[in-house]
């Protein structure tokens, strides 16, 4: 179940995911807010992790990316991000499955910080990351090449990969039979080049977003709280304006200075 550019660490969320252990509102019987953190419109379920719309743009770009490098699409994307299916009875080869994973595990360690630790959901920068943590497992599978060779080349024990296997992943790394990296591809670096630009311009404007956000949740609160304050009124509407202070009321007749009420009982 696991591939050559991913290790069970990182692949702790998409099979908690696979078996329906990850932790999300809807798990919590005791809250009675199970709404979505993220979009506020959806039950927060696991299943809603793939197709929330705060989600979806880091899943299209991760399509997008996957398309450019000549890899095609799934006919049926939430299918790919869950099982890994890429076409009809057919699983994704193991970089396809690799970025598929690594994806959701930043998607669901950002996920979670919104609520514990106050952080925004910054698209931008989980996809960065995503792209960033497969150049780095491809890394790592051309380093484990090059010790099998170093270990191996004063034995009788083959020393190298498979030509094939050495091309196993053209379309990302350029790498030969004893794991020596020429380069990545010039698409995939463009790819990754052009998400740390985004990211940065995101993480740039990300004081504009948290005062947009902030003045969201002020609105979520006051609604919050004239619901509690008028369980009948229409959820969203607008607040009742305050009574005008009343006027002063006059003073009965009899009371009046001078009087018949306010005369005095003779001695």
């Amino acid at each position: 179940m696991g591939t050559p550019l991913s290790d069970p660490t990182e692949e702790g969320a998409f099979f908690k995911g696979l078996h329906r252990a990850l932790y999300v509102r809807d798990r919590d019987p005791t809250l009675e807010d199970q709404k979505c953190r993220l979009c506020k419109k959806e039950i927060e379920s696991q299943l809603h992790l793939h197709k929330c719309k705060k989600i979806k743009p880091v899943w299209k770009a991760i399509f997008k990316a996957l398309k450019r490098l000549g890899y095609g699409s799934p006919p049926h994307h939430t299918l790919a991000t869950i099982f890994n299916v890429w076409a009809p009875n057919k699983l994704a080869s193991p970089e396809i499955a690799a970025l598929l994973r690594h994806t959701f595990r930043h998607i669901y360690a950002a996920f979670t910080r919104v609520e514990t630790d106050g952080h925004l959901f910054v698209p931008e920068l989980v996809i960065s990351q995503s792209l960033r943590a497969l150049k780095e497992a491809l890394r790592r599978r051309a380093y484990t090449i090059q010790r099998m060779h170093a270990n191996r080349k004063n034995t009788s024990l083959p020393n190298a990969i498979p030509h094939e296997a050495a091309l196993q992943y053209a379309s990302l790394i350029e790498m030969d039979e004893q794991g020596n990296i020429a380069g990545f591809s010039p698409t995939f670096d463009a790819i990754t080049e052009e998400a740390e630009r985004d990211a940065k311009a995101a993480m740039a404007n990300l004081g504009d977003r948290q005062r947009a956000e902030e003045r969201q949740r002020a609105k979520e609160r006051a609604s919050r709280k004239r619901r509690r304050d008028d369980p009948q009124a229409p959820q969203g509407a607008a607040p009742l304006p305050p009574n005008p202070p009343a006027a002063p009321r006059p003073p009965p007749a009899g009371l009046a200075r001078g009087g018949p009420g306010n005369t005095r009982r003779p001695d």
